[in-house]
């Protein structure tokens, strides 16, 4: 074998993963606060109709009735609402108590009554302090992601089943790397889905990794709307704001009073089971 390979392949051992996540995932994004997120929860109008993301992975995660699951950053409940039609109970846990609140009122539309919400700091809490879970999922979010260690560890610790983590494969959509060279934020583009599978294995977990790929058209009920949702918490001045205004009223699709944005997205879907559990890396027991 080459030296400069061998070396180089030898050198992996030496990375700290969890640094490099943070570094290249979370450089773009700031970690938000709870209003943050009930502003966010308020404003947003929860889905009626699901990209065929929460289809698809609803059949690779086969619940049944007599699964307990655990909903990590539920949201306003895109996922939980349909988990809840399969499974016997679905816990909701998400830092917004507005978020929470809309999983209720949608929950209570559709006659479902077997959601609970809790609310809390997914990093700070203790998770055995939470009710009895066969099934934990992290569905397109991490919530306190800049210590992902932890919220990994935290995961695991919550179920007794199995566990399950979406995360998104670093594309190329255009509309965002525009969007991004107009605001000043460089994105980075790397595998990320890589990044967080080294992550997990360096915490003596090895799960099983099977990628996805979703083409769907996101819907937006006004251009204030795309933009609160498209932008987020990126820091944008007014002028550039202005350019991030007009670039999505030209590039949107209009129809019917509304506005779409067609795509393709590939996602990862990491899983490992617990039964029993053999884990021998003190990272993995201690919180």
């Amino acid at each position: 074998m080459d030296k400069d390979l061998f070396d180089s392949i030898a050198g992996i051992g030496d990375i700290d993963w969890a640094e490099l996540w943070q570094k290249q995932v979370h450089h773009t994004y700031k970690t938000q606060s709870q209003d943050y997120w009930d502003n966010w929860a308020k404003k947003v109008k929860p889905k009626t109709k699901h990209s065929g993301y929460i289809y698809v992975l609803l059949d690779k995660l086969n619940i049944t009735e007599k699964d307990t699951v655990l909903d990590v950053g539920s949201g306003t409940g895109a996922l939980t609402i349909p988990l809840a039609k399969k499974a016997g109970k679905v816990y909701a846990f998400d830092m917004s108590k507005a978020a929470l609140d809309t999983v209720l009122e949608r929950a209570e539309k559709e006659g479902i009554t077997n959601i609970e919400p809790i609310q809390g700091d997914w990093i700070e809490l203790d998770p055995h302090s939470l009710p009895h879970c066969d099934i934990a999922i992290a569905s397109r979010s991490l919530p306190g992601g800049k210590d992902i260690k932890r919220s990994l560890r935290n995961l695991n610790e919550a179920a007794s089943k199995s566990c399950h983590v979406t995360w998104r494969v670093r594309g190329a959509d255009p509309l965002d790397r525009e969007i991004s060279e107009i605001i000043g934020i460089d994105i980075d583009y790397s595998p990320q889905h890589a990044i967080l599978y080294n992550v997990i294995e360096s915490m003596g977990i090895h799960p099983c990794v099977e990628p996805f790929t979703i083409e769907h058209e996101k819907e937006y009920d006004s251009l204030e709307d795309a933009y609160f949702q498209i932008v987020r918490s990126r820091e944008v001045d007014s002028a550039n704001a202005k350019k991030v205004f007009d670039l999505l009223d030209s590039r949107l699709i209009h129809r019917d009073g509304k506005l779409y944005h067609s795509k393709e997205t590939t996602w990862v879907l990491f899983s490992w089971e617990k039964d029993p559990p053999k884990y021998n890396n003190p990272e993995i027991t201690s919180v």
